[in-house]
């Protein structure tokens, strides 16, 4: 996972707030890699307790249509700068899960583990935030990350269940609160995937993202962010 702050590396421009500068995610084209196609997976999570399971209907998983060839997650999209005066309702751009109420807190930030974890889970079942009671967490959003900073990385490795926590991340950023995930079919599993997300600020804060996924990486070396 990475963000990069392009206004930010020429030292012209810092990040605004989250609540100011971004408008929802939306696709770019139809761009979509094969494994994430409805159809085209071996299994799929289709989410937690009575949330979001497979509808009884069987139309939905995850809050995912169950349409042949609908993209589970799509390759690229975008935030386009907000329009001056406009309204933006924070409930369509962070899961409560990713730090939502810190945007209205007036505490401090937390200076201490102990301070952080004297607190409670608030939210649904499926979207629980863990909210401090004496101080205010730091949301995980991708303009908070890239704020004052040129780029930030962050590199997952394990298995199944950190690409859970991947593709979460990536659900999280574009403000997706139930989501479907994929499980690769084992034979490509075992020749070895690299998953790459990119998330890029530009200096009228607009921003792009883009998902890659490396196939055969125990054979090839793959650059994650190639053109």
């Amino acid at each position: 996972v990475a963000t990069t702050n392009e206004a930010g590396r020429n030292g012209i421009h810092q990040s605004s707030s989250f609540p100011t500068a971004m408008t929802p995610w939306t696709p770019l084209g139809n761009e979509c890699h094969e494994e994430f196609r409805i159809a085209n997976t071996t299994k799929l999570h289709c989410g937690y307790g009575k949330v979001s399971p497979l509808s009884e209907d069987g139309h939905f998983c995850g809050g995912v249509p169950m349409i042949p060839g609908f993209c589970a997650l799509p390759k690229r999209g975008q935030w386009k700068a907000p329009i001056a005066g406009e309204e933006i309702d924070m409930n369509d751009l962070l899961p409560r899960r990713f730090g939502r109420s810190s945007y209205q807190s007036r505490l401090q930030p937390c200076k201490s583990v102990s301070s952080f974890l004297d607190g409670r889970y608030e939210g649904e079942s499926f979207d629980q935030e863990w909210v401090p009671s004496s101080c205010s967490s730091i949301p995980l959003d991708p303009y908070t990350w890239s704020e004052n900073k040129c780029q930030t990385t962050i590199t997952m490795l394990g298995d199944s269940h950190i690409r859970n926590l991947f593709t979460a991340t990536i659900n999280g950023f574009r403000g997706v609160r139930y989501f479907a995930e994929a499980h690769a079919g084992d034979a490509i599993k075992e020749s070895g995937i690299v998953y790459a997300y990119e998330w890029r600020l530009y200096q009228n804060e607009s921003a792009v993202d883009r998902l890659d996924v490396h196939l055969n990486v125990n054979q090839k070396h793959p650059d994650a962010f190639e053109p």
